[in-house]
C-alpha cells in the first residue's frame, strides 16, 4: 500500500507542474487575445460567400477611431461576405449613401455569407470586451 501511495505522489510531483503551466498558459492566450486590438482596423469585402470570388472593396481606419461611428461609403452596392481584422467592433450597414433610416444588418464579427446583402454604407463602433469591466 505504502509502495502504491509513494508512486502515485512521485506520478503528481512530475506530472501536476505540467498540468498546472498548460492550464496558465490557455488562461494567458485566452486573455492576450480579447484585449489586444490591431494597430488599423481592415474590413475586406468580397462579392462571393465564404470569402470567395473577387475583393471588391477594402476599408481601412485607424486605430484611434472614436467610440461614435463614422459613415463610410461602400464601392458596391452588393457582397457576399466580409473579414474584419478587429473582433471587438460593431459593423452596421445601411441602404442608405449617408447611414441614416434604418439598418440593413449589424454584425459583431466577420460574416462567412452574408446571402448577398445589399448596401450602401458602413458604420464601425468600438464595444468593449467584457473582461475589460
Amino acid at each position: 500500500m505504502s509502495m502504491l501511495l509513494g508512486r502515485l505522489g512521485f506520478v503528481l510531483l512530475v506530472v501536476l507542474p505540467y498540468v498546472m503551466a498548460a492550464i496558465t498558459m490557455q488562461q494567458t492566450s485566452l486573455q492576450s487575445t480579447g484585449t489586444h486590438r490591431p494597430r488599423r482596423f481592415r474590413m475586406d469585402m468580397f462579392l462571393g460567400p465564404y470569402y470567395q470570388h473577387d475583393l471588391v472593396d477594402r476599408i481601412t481606419l485607424t486605430s484611434g477611431m472614436d467610440d461614435d461611428a463614422s459613415c463610410q461609403p461602400l464601392l458596391t452596392k452588393r457582397f457576399g461576405s466580409f473579414y474584419i481584422n478587429d473582433p471587438l467592433v460593431k459593423v452596421t450597414f445601411y441602404r442608405s449613401h449617408d447611414c441614416t433610416g434604418a439598418p440593413s444588418g449589424v454584425f459583431y464579427r466577420s460574416q462567412e455569407n452574408v446571402l448577398s446583402m445589399r448596401a450602401n454604407s458602413v458604420t464601425v463602433q468600438k464595444v468593449r470586451s467584457m473582461d475589460l469591466l
